[in-house]
């Protein structure tokens, strides 16, 4: 069986100058990565919904939120957080698998890679509770990584509701 070659998009944010647009198109010429750039249109929408349907792969951050997206609240170090729920949603809407992926410097040019699957009960569910589920799924994930390598993960935001 021959290697199965599959585009990945990444899910990047527009309005960066024109030199890094320059720059993103040269690191990423002939290695099969295609990015989705999200605008003010919208657009961007069909074009991960394309991505998917041809069985590509889709990557998205799910712990910063830009702007004024969907959100859901949910209990993070103790306290409660606020992540975006978009990618969630996308998840939940067109019912495809979901991972989360970590990676962990663990050395000098050493990196560890942590994939989990973000599963849900095979129960039929409303796409907007399956949304949230998935999502506090993915944020106890990603606090047991922070709370076993502390130093390896930086908010840019405040994620939390009252002041700690």
């Amino acid at each position: 069986m021959g290697k199965m070659e599959k585009t990945l998009h990444p899910i990047l944010f527009g309005g960066e100058a024109e030199v890094f647009k320059q720059l993103r198109a040269t690191v990423f010429k002939d290695k099969n990565i295609d990015p989705i750039v999200l605008d003010q249109t919208g657009t961007y929408i069909f074009d991960i919904h394309n991505a998917l349907q041809k069985g590509d792969i889709v990557s998205m951050t799910a712990d910063r939120i830009f702007g004024n997206m969907k959100q859901f609240k949910t209990p993070f170090l103790n306290h409660t957080a606020t992540f975006p729920l978009g990618v969630f949603q996308i998840a939940a809407s067109l019912d495809i698998p979901m991972l989360s992926i970590f990676v962990l410097k663990v050395g000098f040019k050493k990196y560890k890679v942590v994939i989990h699957p973000i599963e849900m009960e095979d129960k039929p569910i409303h796409k907007n509770d399956k949304a949230k589920l998935l999502g506090e799924q993915y944020v106890k994930q990603l606090e047991m990584l922070v709370q076993q390598y502390p130093t390896q993960w930086y908010n840019f935001f405040p994620y939390w509701d009252e002041q700690i």
